[in-house]
Parts: structure tokens; C-alpha cells; sequence
């Protein structure tokens, strides 16, 4: 990739060596099914999706993008720099929500993955439990949400989420969060957000529009969504047990047979993917 990024004229034509009307780049290898999802799912033209080996390429992707030196298109994470204001370059698509796992994980995708990895007779779907600890816990994440924005939109530095939930879970194989230790941990936190800065968060992202779950961080949300599938596997068929590989892979499944109109984010990908630029 390298060779590639060093050659401003090698990638303006690599779609060529592809077959593919136009090259998608994204973070890293996980980025890449999801992007083909969607991006199959929403134009006629051919893409080939590329990953470049992490966030600091990708990076060097978008300024050659900026600085017109790159023909065509870069998928990302939102993170937050949606609420940072800054214009977006077309051909630059962001997630919906913080990352993709933010599209990947609604109580739908969750209840075909228990189903279908736990082999779960239909009667014995979880549907109401879900339900339930699906709104506990996003409630619960809420104030964390609003640290977290705060602390990237000031530049603080501070670890405020983080990739793994169980700290914020009553102990490492429990599925329930604690509303005690998220509290515990915000007091503690090393700052402090005013009731105005709190307002002006929650202003900024439901004006974009959004809710405060769609900022939870992808690996994040990813982690604790995985402890209730487990624990519900666990509960059924107890022989049964998933690897977070196997885990992303049956949500993508589960993501890909449910991306349509119905889709809480289908409206927000196609209507940004109108908007991108193809070099004929």
C-alpha cells in the first residue's frame, strides 16, 4: 500500500486493476465488509473497498482527497466529528452513528444472532429482555456519552470510555451494568462538565439529528452488546459459545439481510452516497 500511496497516478488507476469503477478506502479490515454492504446495496456502479492499514493512512488518504491529488471515495468513523462542525468533503462518508458497529447493532441484528448461533426455537427469543436492558443500558450510558464528547471536543486527553465495558458492568460475566460504578467513575473522572456544557451537547447532537446512544463507541457498545448475547446463549442452550470474531461476523450477516428502507440508517447512507463525485 505504500507503493501505492506514494504514487499519486497508481492510485487514480488502481480501480482499473480491480475491475471497479471507483476505489473505497477505509480504516482496516473489519471496515471493509460493512462498507460492501452498504455500498452494494445503494449504487450501480462497481466499488472495490480497500483497507490502508489504520487510522494515521487513512488520514493521508483524506488530505491527498482534499488537496484533489486522489480520485475517489473514503468511508470512515464519525467519532465526533460531526459535532465538530466542519464541513465534509462528498466523496468523505461517515458513519451514521460513532462507528459502524453503531449501524451493525439494533435489537434486530442481536435477536437473529442469538437465534442463529444459540439455535434458539423462536418462542424462546428474548424479545422482552432485550427490549429492556437495551434501554437500561443506553439510559445508563448517557451521562458517559456527554464526558465523552465533551472531553474530545475540549482536547482533554482523558480516557473516558474506552474499547471494553466491564468496569461498568457488575462484575466481568455479568450482562448488567451498574448504574453505581458509571457514577462513581464520572465523579472521579478528573473534570467536570457544567449543566450548560451538558445542554449544549445534547442541543449539538440531537440538532444534527441523533440520540446520545448513537455516540456510544463502537468497540464499546460492541463489547457489552456481546456480554448479552452470551448470557442469553448461555441461559437456552448452555453448550452453545461465540468468539467476538464469530460474534462481528453473525451481525454483519444479521445487518445485511435487515439494511433496507426499514433500516433505522438506510435514508442517512443513501442520501450521502447521492452526493459523491464519480471521475468518469
Amino acid at each position: 500500500m505504500d507503493d501505492f500511496y506514494h504514487s499519486e497516478d497508481a492510485n487514480n488507476i488502481v480501480h482499473l486493476f480491480y475491475g471497479a469503477d471507483v476505489m473505497v478506502y477505509v480504516e482496516g479490515e473489519d471496515d471493509v465488509p460493512f462498507w460492501e454492504v452498504v455500498f452494494n446495496r445503494l449504487v450501480e456502479y462497481r466499488v472495490e473497498v480497500q483497507e490502508v492499514g489504520g487510522s494515521k493512512e487513512l488520514a493521508k488518504y483524506i488530505d491527498e482527497l482534499e488537496l484533489g491529488k486522489l480520485q475517489g471515495i473514503i468511508a470512515c468513523d464519525s467519532d465526533f466529528e460531526i459535532l465538530k462542525g466542519s464541513l465534509p468533503n462528498p466523496n468523505i462518508i461517515r458513519t451514521y452513528g460513532y462507528a459502524i458497529e453503531n449501524s451493525l447493532i439494533c435489537q434486530s441484528t442481536i435477536l437473529k444472532v442469538i437465534r442463529s448461533v444459540g439455535k434458539v426455537p423462536a418462542k424462546n427469543i428474548p424479545n422482552q429482555e432485550l427490549n429492556i436492558w437495551l434501554n437500561y443500558f443506553t439510559q445508563i450510558m448517557n451521562n458517559l456519552v456527554i464526558y465523552d464528547a465533551h472531553n474530545e471536543l475540549n482536547g482533554l486527553g482523558i480516557s473516558v470510555v474506552g474499547d471494553n465495558c466491564s468496569r461498568f458492568f457488575k462484575s466481568q460475566k455479568s450482562h448488567e451494568v451498574c448504574e453505581v460504578k458509571v457514577n462513581d467513575f464520572i465523579a472521579n473522572i478528573g473534570f467536570s462538565v457544567c449543566q450548560s456544557e451538558i445542554e449544549n451537547i445534547t442541543n449539538l447532537i440531537g440538532g444534527i439529528p441523533r440520540d446520545l446512544s448513537d455516540f456510544i463507541r463502537g468497540h464499546f457498545l460492541f463489547s457489552a452488546v456481546s456480554k448479552f448475547i452470551s448470557a442469553s446463549i448461555k441461559q437456552i442452550n448452555s453448550k452453545v459459545s461465540i468468539s467476538n470474531d464469530a460474534l462481528f461476523g453473525s451481525l454483519l450477516l444479521a445487518f445485511e439481510s435487515n439494511f433496507n428502507i426499514e433500516h433505522k440508517h438506510y435514508n442517512y447512507y443513501d442520501n450521502a452516497i447521492k452526493h459523491i463525485s464519480i471521475a468518469a
